[in-house]
């Protein structure tokens, strides 16, 4: 609702409200599937919940979003030594796959743990928003550049991200469905 508010004022795409909003609808939505996650997998069908449960159904909370951060953390600092040891070796093409491949390296090794993998790609992204908003020429159009690749891959994160929630909803449901 408030994106298509932003579209009709014409905030563009690449302002910096529109991003923000973006980043926190994402963060929203990996808090809410972490959280529905927890829920599920502490109580799957039962219909009492004590306090004793509850405590521990959010201590797995913090847990899974504390790892999930930590992962982000951790694969942030190493892309930033991959950009800083690499900078100006890569070509242009190497340097946005590997951007690329950066984001999708937290989101498995979360997932693969139990975490929530888009609250790692968010954290990550802070990571490489730093290396990203560092221009180093510095003129207008270069930074103009810049904000649109950083919509370019967070358009397609977000894309990637529900793809990947789809199917394993999807693959979720056949294994349901196989079993009865």
């Amino acid at each position: 609702a408030i994106l298509s508010v932003l579209s009709s004022l014409n905030v563009g795409k690449t302002e910096v409200i529109y991003m923000l909003v973006i980043g926190e609808s994402l963060l929203n939505d990996g808090v809410a599937i972490t959280l529905f996650k927890c829920l599920i997998n502490k109580y799957g069908g039962d219909n009492e919940i004590d306090t004793n449960e509850f405590v521990e159904a959010m201590a797995n909370f913090l847990v899974v979003g504390i790892g999930s951060v930590s992962i982000g953390l951790v694969c942030g600092l190493l892309s930033l030594l991959f950009y800083r040891f690499l900078h100006g070796v890569l070509s242009p093409v190497l340097e946005v796959t590997s951007f690329l491949l950066w984001a999708f390296f937290p989101y498995y090794i979360a997932d693969a743990v139990g975490g929530s993998g888009i609250v790692a790609i968010v954290t990550i992204g802070f990571f490489m928003d730093t290396y990203i908003a560092a221009p180093t020429k510095s003129p207008h159009e270069e930074e103009e550049e810049i904000r649109n690749d950083q919509e370019v891959v967070l358009d397609m994160s977000k894309d990637i991200y529900m793809e990947l929630q789809e199917g394993k909803t999807e693959l979720k449901r056949k294994n349901n469905e196989s079993r009865s």
